[in-house]
C-alpha cells in the first residue's frame, strides 16, 4: 500500500519557505494535533506553535519548529501561512534551551495579578520556546 502525494505550501513573512509535493503533514492547531493525508477535505483551522512534521515525496520524514499562523486545505492542497517556520536540523538546541529557560524564570518572577498582559505574553512565549527547544531535539 502507498501513500498518495498531494501538494503543500508553507509561506512565511519572508516568503514561500517550501513547495512540493507531500505524503503527510501532522501540526498541532487550536484544537489539537491533525494529521493531513491526500483527498482530505477542505479545511481551516488556527496552527499554535508546534513540531510540525510532514512526510516528503521520496518517504523522508522531516521535523521542523511551526509557529502560530493558519493550515488551509482546499481542492487537495495544503497551506500552512505562519510567522516562523525552521526545519529541526537548522535550529540550534542549546541556544533554544537557553531561552525557554530565560523566558521561564521570567514568567516565575512575574506577578500575574499584577501584570495580566505580561504573564500572558511571558506564557505564549514559554510554549513557543518550548516547540522550538522539542523541534531541535526531534531531528
Amino acid at each position: 500500500w502507498q501513500m498518495r502525494d498531494f501538494e503543500l505550501g508553507i509561506l512565511t513573512p519572508v516568503g514561500e519557505f517550501f513547495s512540493g509535493n507531500v505524503q503527510a503533514l501532522t501540526v498541532r492547531t487550536s484544537s489539537g494535533e491533525v494529521r493531513i493525508l491526500a483527498g482530505h477535505t477542505d479545511y481551516l483551522a488556527g496552527v499554535v506553535p508546534c513540531v510540525a512534521s510532514f512526510v516528503d515525496e521520496e518517504g523522508r520524514a522531516r521535523s521542523a519548529f511551526c509557529g502560530g499562523g493558519f493550515l488551509s486545505v482546499v481542492a487537495g492542497m495544503a497551506t500552512l501561512t505562519v510567522d516562523e517556520f525552521a526545519f529541526a536540523e537548522s535550529i540550534d538546541a542549546a541556544a533554544a534551551d537557553e531561552g525557554r529557560n530565560q523566558l521561564a524564570a521570567e514568567l516565575a518572577a512575574c506577578d500575574p495579578k499584577a501584570e495580566p498582559e505580561r504573564a500572558q505574553y511571558l506564557k505564549d512565549a514559554v510554549a513557543r520556546a518550548e516547540a522550538k527547544r522539542k523541534a531541535a531535539n526531534a531531528r
